[in-house]
């Protein structure tokens, strides 16, 4: 049997950092400047799984991660002045194109759905290698919340 292998911290911190950008965009209007910065940060977050991917890290976990960047980069860009608007959950406005979700937005959208059956997959044999299935567990939750909210944003 393989040695146990602990959720990575830094995978942790970058769903944590996920985790708060997408409170903040439910309960209240981001700025562009928020956006903005958002955006650069995980963008730098698919930099850095990129680099854990070549390095052979854990690669199934940093492409998981990869995924849920992309997802945020789409939900965090700025939004272009002319789109429509809807109001949020919180009965702020976001941006929402006229003509729907794009086609890159469903097709991350279902990358993030996989995630999901990936990360309760490992959740569920975490168990039986002596490690912790709350990393995986919460890395489902987040992926499955991202893909709704990144249909309903993007």
């Amino acid at each position: 049997m393989d040695a146990p292998v602990a959720h990575p911290r830094d995978v942790t911190a970058w769903h944590g950092a996920s985790a708060v950008c997408m409170a903040l965009m439910l309960v209240a209007a981001v700025p562009g400047w928020f956006a903005g910065a958002g955006t650069a940060l995980f963008a730098a977050g698919l930099g850095w799984c990129g680099v854990q991917l070549a390095r052979r890290t854990s690669p199934a976990t940093y492409l998981r991660l990869g995924v849920c960047c992309l997802a945020m980069v789409l939900m965090l860009r700025p939004r272009d002045a002319g789109a429509a608007t809807h109001a949020g959950h919180a009965g702020h406005e976001m941006a929402m194109p006229a003509a729907g979700p794009s086609a890159g937005a469903v097709l991350v959208a279902l990358a993030l759905l996989a995630v999901v059956v990936l990360a309760v997959r490992e959740a569920a044999v975490a168990s039986g290698r002596g490690t912790s299935r709350l990393g995986p567990a919460c890395e489902g939750v987040l992926a499955g919340s991202m893909a709704v909210m990144l249909v309903g944003l993007v």
